[in-house]
C-alpha cells in the first residue's frame, strides 16, 4: 500500500512540474498558459484569423481581448480539474500558438490534443517538435499513453504534423459544431498498448 500511494505522489510531482514550464529547445518552450498572456494571444489570433477560420469555427467567435481572457479563465479552470492542459508555445522570445490536451481522459490516461501556430512560422518544425515532446513528457510520466488528433478533412498541414509525430490515421468523424457538420480525420498514437 506504501508503494501504490509513494508512486501516487511521485507521479502528481512530476504531472505539477509539467504544469509550469517544458523547454523543447533552445529556441522553443511550451509555457502553461496565464491570464498575463492574453493580450499577446489576442493579436496572435488576430493576425492568425483568416487562416485559422479555414478549418476552425472558434477564431471568428473571438472578437475583443475579454474573448481571450474569458477563455484562458476557462482553461484555468479546466486545467485545475485536470480534464485539460493548455501551453502557449514560445518561439523566439515571442509567443507563437498553442498546443493543448483539449481534453483529458486520467482514467483511461487519454488526450485530444489540439494545436495552432502563427502562419509565418509554418514550416519550421516547430508543432512537430513541441507535441513530440510533450507526448513524451506525459508518456513517460505515465499520465497519458493515447493520443488522439481530429483535423479537418482539408488540413493537409495539420494532417502532415500528424504523421510526423508518429500517429496513425484512425478514420473519419462528422460532428455538428455551430450548426455546421464538419467532416474530420481521426489519428491516433498510443504509447502503451495496454491502454487499448
Amino acid at each position: 500500500m506504501t508503494s501504490n500511494v509513494s508512486d501516487a505522489a511521485k507521479n502528481l510531482d512530476q504531472a505539477l512540474i509539467l504544469r509550469s514550464q517544458l523547454k523543447v529547445s533552445s529556441d522553443a518552450t511550451l509555457e502553461v498558459i496565464q491570464p498575463s498572456m492574453a493580450e499577446a494571444l489576442f493579436g496572435l489570433i488576430q493576425r492568425n484569423k483568416t487562416r485559422l477560420s479555414l478549418f476552425l469555427l472558434w477564431p471568428q467567435q473571438v472578437a475583443n481581448i475579454r474573448d481571450t481572457k474569458a477563455f484562458i479563465q476557462e482553461q484555468l479552470i479546466a486545467m485545475q480539474k485536470g480534464t485539460a492542459q493548455i501551453y502557449a508555445i514560445h518561439y523566439q522570445q515571442n509567443y507563437a500558438g498553442i498546443l493543448s490536451f483539449v481534453t483529458i481522459n486520467r482514467q483511461e490516461k487519454t488526450a485530444e490534443i489540439g494545436y495552432w501556430l502563427d502562419g509565418a512560422l509554418e514550416g519550421k518544425g516547430i508543432i512537430s517538435s513541441v507535441l513530440k515532446r510533450l507526448m513524451e513528457c506525459y508518456a513517460s510520466q505515465d499520465i497519458i499513453q493515447k493520443f488522439i488528433i481530429h483535423c479537418h478533412v482539408h488540413n493537409r498541414k495539420s494532417q502532415a504534423v500528424a504523421l510526423r509525430c508518429g500517429f496513425r490515421w484512425d478514420g473519419l468523424r462528422s460532428q455538428v459544431v455551430s450548426g455546421q457538420q464538419i467532416a474530420q480525420n481521426r489519428y491516433v498514437r498510443v504509447f502503451n498498448s495496454n491502454c487499448l
